[in-house]
């Protein structure tokens, strides 16, 4: 069992060991606490400080969905929609526009990976982003490996969300 904040060595044992600790920290978050202990999650997201704010702030940027990238107040999907059909990507391309979103590229993007498999896939992901910006008017940046939130997939759960008004990334006490 790791300690809190022990990381050793360089490479894959460095990864596996940051990821240990990462998963070790999740397990004390309240709402796993309590999904573990068989409570029910609506009762957990309403005794949760900050949940009714999390449906307050105006998302501004298209971010992956992965955790390691939060730049702003997320509106967040896999690769920015790199592996939407035509149609589903048409009624993304609508939603950025209604809600006037910057959209982001990152380094290391898996749905990018899937798309474009290969050692160029991380350039097909910013192509495709720069491009997706451009047909929508969106400004567009990057987010850095130096920039991720966490150096490590750390994420605990995944959030399907039809509303585009709730703000996941930016609330403390929720699971990555």
């Amino acid at each position: 069992m790791l300690k809190e904040n022990h990381v050793v060595g360089e490479g894959r044992e460095n990864h596996e060991a940051l990821l240990s600790q990462e998963w070790l920290k999740s397990r004390d978050n309240p709402i796993i606490k309590g999904l573990v202990s068989g409570r029910p999650l609506s009762e957990l997201l309403n005794g949760l400080p900050g949940f009714n704010e999390a449906f307050q702030r105006k998302l501004d940027c298209l971010d992956c969905a992965d955790g390691r990238v939060c730049s702003g107040h997320k509106f967040g999907l896999a690769g920015q929609g790199i592996l939407l059909d035509d149609s589903d990507r048409a009624i993304l391309e609508n939603k950025i526009k209604e809600l006037e979103i910057r959209i982001t590229g990152h380094d290391n993007c898996g749905a990018a990976g899937i798309a474009y498999p290969g050692p160029d896939s991380d350039q097909h992901g910013y192509d495709f982003t720069k491009n997706l910006a451009e047909r929508t008017g969106a400004s567009y940046s990057e987010v850095r490996k130096d920039d991720f939130r966490c150096q490590v997939h750390n994420e605990r759960c995944l959030v399907l969300e039809g509303t585009g008004r709730f703000d996941v990334a930016n609330w403390d006490g929720f699971p990555a």
